[in-house]
């Protein structure tokens, strides 16, 4: 027997078997009653104990028992109480309409316990099909009465609010469901109030469910409302899930679609080129530094082969890199050129990665390509200047052995005429030379300290090269003025080598703008040079002629030529020949780098030819003529040049210089013109000269112990002033002969600047124009 769920009244509805036995037995247990009544009703009342059989085995059985009943009792009060009794002949009429109406009466109450019995099992199966449907849905379910209260709640339910059906049925709504609203804190309304009481389907999303047992659970909610018969709301049904993980799945996908997000926004904003492939080498992917980098959009490269940006000859690394990839190694920094998309070529460094399917395998590569052209040329740049910087140290070390060269030569050539001053000097001194032999001594002294002068000067003119301040006194001259000059100078020595100097005639023909005496210089310098290396027997030839614009001055010499490789270093300072030729003719090297520098700033170019060792040179001078000279150098200053006054002069001039034999020499000289000369040995005591008398010229030395000349021209002028004296004209006279040091003598009130040795040519055009000396007599 199966028995199904109990409705209201406690009827258990039974199998078709025992509702068929149910059916007879309860016709036999009324007949039986009946029959115990035999005695008090007799023949009255035959049906009155079937009536409750029948009604039983219907209400148990269904139409089939109860018809089974009805018959079984209509047989029985048939047989034993219809008259006649017990047989089944009927005599009265009234007796078998009694039986027809029971009958009718037991076949009505059956059919009517078949439709209700039949409305109720069809009411238990659906409560047992709902039941079964509540339990196995994965959703929690709450039904309440239209006054809110709990009337069902299925096993997903008591899980979620943690109270158990039993406990919660018929309790207020709000005790079991208890809710918060994540927007808003605080619990939120129950939707089933609002269900109830706008009958209204509502819904929920995003809620806290709080349960009994202390945990915080979020759910989406709805509830709809239960109609009755009549349209009226008698209570409400609400669906709510846990969406706990839905909720963390929604998270991790919105972090991967974040992480995504944030992915595309870093390859689309890189400065790198960012491109995926496949394993045959086709484009899937193309940010905009890979636009940048190489002239292709996206457009034009997706669906293309990578090859596009490959240059013909570097095929075969891709190949290689496709290699690796299949067997998932990664290429990093590998460095090479690609090609972009107007056929130039960019060097960069490339890191490519394979790209994995979800089950492992290797499906293509992502590639990231870094342009690396400014880092070449830094590195490009780094190597050059380290060349340039072995180069500098090549070139500090050969100065150094230059300057030390230089030292030893300049030590050479100034100790050289010294010696033989010095020489000549203790045998006049000493009265032991022979008196025929005097005059050459005289001439050897003068001849080796004008040598050493001219030493001194070459070196101070290299000082004014190096700082710019090489002065000219520029004039309209006849070239063949200076280059004449020149040619005296040097006939001497020329004559006595027997070498013949063959000049030409046409510079008196040729006008320039320069300085006569520095373009002397220059002559008398590649005149020397070409005397000193030019064999005895040998010829120097002089050509002056013009060539467009300038005058072109051409020095040639048969002597022993220019080797090769010192030929474009020539004009360099301190450069000199090698071999005997350089160490018979002595020199510090300085000739032919003042010979460039002061024809530059004359506007013009020197330049020197050879054939090589043993065949001559030729060295050729270019000047701007007159109409168009220009000075080369923009610091070179032009000044007048001085003019001799003819006559004796008697001027007062006072000498201050610590060193006796300087003073007593140009007191020598300067009373033999007829000056008044006062010499003093310090500051002090030319100050106290001064207040005695005034001079008309002071000569005074600059390096003086205790007080030296600057300060004691500053002394000088302000005790002028003191005084009310005119303006006394004042010369410096001093070995320290730079440029910086003429400023400075100018700064502390000097009027003018005399180098030591002293020129007696340049003493006299200086004293001619402060105090009226004559210079020829000087000179």
């Amino acid at each position: 027997m199966i028995s199904l769920p109990r409705w209201s009244g406690g009827v258990t509805f039974l199998a078709s078997p025992s509702r068929y036995g149910i059916a007879v037995g309860a016709a036999v247990v009324a007949a039986l009653v009946r029959l115990a009544l035999e005695r008090a009703w007799g023949a009255h009342l035959p049906f009155i104990t079937f009536f409750p059989a029948i009604m039983v085995s219907a209400w148990l059985g269904g139409f089939g028992p109860g018809l089974v009943t009805t018959a079984v009792s209509a047989t029985t009060a048939f047989y034993f109480w219809l008259v006649p009794v017990r047989s089944f002949w009927i005599s009265e009429p009234t007796d078998w309409l009694g039986l027809v109406v029971f009958v009718s009466v037991g076949i009505v109450i059956s059919a009517m316990n078949e439709v209700w019995r039949r409305g109720l099992f069809a009411l238990a199966e659906s409560e047992q099909r709902l039941a079964v449907t509540l339990a196995s849905i994965g959703d929690a379910v709450l039904t309440t009465n239209n006054h809110g209260r709990i009337t069902r709640m299925n096993g997903v339910a008591e899980t979620l609010t943690g109270w158990r059906a039993a406990d919660a049925i018929g309790r207020p709504l709000e005790e079991v469901f208890v809710v918060i609203d994540t927007h808003t804190p605080g619990k939120a309304e129950n939707p089933v109030r609002r269900v109830l009481r706008e009958g209204v389907v509502t819904s929920l999303s995003n809620m806290l469910l709080a349960s009994a047992d202390g945990r915080t659970i979020p759910i989406d909610d709805s509830a709809a409302p239960i109609r009755s018969d009549d349209g009226r709301t008698a209570g409400a049904i609400m669906v709510f899930r846990d969406i706990t993980e839905r909720r963390r799945s929604e998270d991790e996908r919105n972090q991967r679609d974040l992480a995504a997000r944030q992915l595309a926004a870093i390859v689309e904003s890189s400065d790198d080129a960012i491109v995926s492939k496949d394993l045959e080498s086709t484009i899937r992917s193309w940010n905009r530094g890979a636009e940048r980098i190489f002239g292709y959009t996206a457009a034009e490269m997706i669906g293309r082969s990578i090859r596009v940006i490959i240059p013909d000859d570097r095929w075969s690394e891709e190949d290689d890199v496709l290699r690796q990839i299949r067997r998932g190694e990664k290429v990093d920094h590998f460095e090479t050129v690609r090609r972009r998309k107007d056929g130039s070529e960019v060097p960069v460094s490339l890191t490519i990665s394979p790209i994995y399917s979800p089950d492992g395998v290797v499906i293509g590569a992502s590639k990231i390509a870094r342009d690396i052209s400014e880092r070449k040329q830094v590195e490009a740049e780094r190597a050059q200047m380290l060349l340039r910087e072995q180069h500098a140290r090549t070139e500090v070390e050969r100065a150094s052995h230059v300057k030390d060269d230089f030292l030893a030569t300049l030590s050479h050539e100034l100790r050289t005429p010294l010696n033989a001053v010095l020489g000549y000097a203790q045998l006049l001194t000493s009265a032991v030379l022979p008196a025929e032999r005097i005059p050459h001594a005289y001439q050897a002294i003068q001849r080796n300290a004008q040598a050493q002068a001219r030493l001194v000067e070459s070196l101070l003119d290299l000082s004014r090269v190096l700082a710019g301040k090489l002065e000219l006194s520029v004039e309209d001259i006849t070239l063949s003025t200076p280059l004449e000059a020149a040619v005296d100078a040097v006939r001497p020595d020329a004559v006595r080598k027997g070498i013949v100097l063959d000049v030409s005639p046409r510079a008196r023909a040729l006008s320039v703008s320069g300085d006569p005496v520095r373009l002397q210089q220059v002559f008398w310098n590649l005149l020397t040079n070409a005397i000193k290396f030019t064999p005895s027997g040998g010829r120097v030839a002089v050509r002056a002629i013009p060539d467009g614009p300038h005058a072109r001055v051409e020095i040639s010499d048969t002597g022993c030529g220019i080797e090769a490789d010192l030929l474009p270093y020539v004009f360099d300072r301190f450069r000199q020949a090698k071999g005997e030729a350089a160490r018979v003719s002595g020199g510090l090297g300085l000739g032919l780098a003042l010979v460039r520098e002061m024809v530059h700033a004359h506007g013009g170019t020197v330049s020197a030819q050879s054939e090589g060792e043993g065949r001559g040179s030729t060295f050729t001078v270019r000047l701007p003529l007159a109409q168009t000279a220009t000075l080369g150098r923009s610091n070179v200053s032009e000044t007048g040049r001085s003019t001799a006054v003819g006559g004796e002069s008697h001027a007062d001039v006072l000498i201050v210089d610590d060193e006796r034999d300087a003073r007593e020499m140009l007191s020598l000289i300067l009373t033999t013109q007829g000056a008044t000369v006062r010499s003093v040995a310090s500051a002090s005591e030319a100050l106290d000269a001064m207040r005695h008398r005034r001079p008309d010229v002071v000569l005074a030395d600059v390096g003086m112990p205790e007080e030296d000349g600057y300060s004691m021209m500053r002394r000088w002028r302000a005790l002028e002033r003191e005084l009310g004296y005119d303006r006394v004209p004042a010369v410096a006279v001093t070995a320290f002969a730079t440029t910086k040091d003429r400023d400075r003598a100018v700064s502390a009130g000097f009027d003018w600047h005399v180098a030591k040795p002293i020129d007696l040519d340049e003493l006299g055009r200086v004293l001619g124009t402060a105090a009226g000396f004559p210079r020829a007599p000087l000179a």
